[in-house]
Parts: structure tokens; sequence; C-alpha cells
């Protein structure tokens, strides 16, 4: 009976620090999936939905803003190009964090392309020069997006 009992006591001793060692295991950090905000893309841009063949390519990287105070703000902006014509697009987005941090409207880059950036050659220079990417054709139109939106959203 003695030994019934010392192996049910060991048992249980056993069963606890397992439970014990489990509860204090570290759990992998999952970043939340970033949130996104669909600005507004000028009609030049625009691809036109009624010609789209249904191919597209997302193409998302990090981003970095840094305001007139020299404070930095990290996020991420995504681009859906299609297939069928190189000079449009579908979709942009950035962060919303972004938006928020610097207190942009969804119409911001819209005004600043039809304002500033469409009366300059430098957006489309900068589209043509990436027929020939070695990354890719829509990696290298992405870099085109982020300078033109980084200074459409902090001008100066």
């Amino acid at each position: 009976m003695k030994k019934i009992y010392l192996i049910s006591i060991t048992f249980v001793i056993l069963l606890l620090s397992l439970f014990i060692w489990s509860c204090n295991k570290h759990e992998e950090v999952v970043e939340p999936e970033n949130n996104f905000t669909e600005i507004t893309i000028p009609d030049d841009l625009k691809a036109n939905l009624k010609t789209l063949n249904n191919e597209f390519e997302i193409v998302e990287d990090d981003i970095t803003f840094s305001t007139q105070k020299g404070q930095e703000i990290y996020g991420k902006i995504r681009v859906t190009f299609p297939y069928n014509d190189a000079t449009k697009v579908l979709k942009i987005e950035l962060s919303s964090n972004i938006m928020q941090e610097l207190n942009l409207q969804p119409d911001f880059f819209e005004k600043y392309y039809n304002t500033s950036l469409k009366s300059t050659s430098d957006f489309a220079e900068c589209f043509n020069t990436c027929e020939d990417a070695d990354k890719g054709v829509f990696w290298c139109k992405l870099g085109c997006f982020a300078i033109a939106i980084v200074d459409a959203a902090v001008p100066g």
C-alpha cells in the first residue's frame, strides 16, 4: 500500500511540475496585422476596371516619414498594380497609424498630385525608368509612389 501511495505522490508531483513548466514557457509574440487606409488615386493614375483582366500584383513595403519636428513614423505602403496597364494602379494604401499620426485625409495624395506632381515630369520619369528595373517593375513603381507620397504627406 505504501508503494502505491509513493507512486501516486510521485505521479502528482511530476504532473504539477510539467504543468508549472508549461505555464512558464514563453509564448511567441505575434504582431497584429497592419490596418491599412485606402488613399484616393488621381484620375490620371487610376486603372480602368472595365479593361482589367483580373490579374494584378500587390506590392507592400516598409515606409518611414520624418516630420518637420524630427519625429520618425514607421508604417507600410501597399500598392495594387494591374498587369495589363503598367502606367496605372488599382489601389494605394498606407498604414492607418501613418494616416492618424500625420493627420492625413484619404484624398491628400490626389490633391498633391493635381496641384504639384502632375505638372512636373519627375513622377513620369520615375515610372519610365522602372521598365528596366532589376528587382522588378512593380517594386520600382512602388518606390516611385513611396517617394511621392512622402513628399505629399510631409511638405518641406
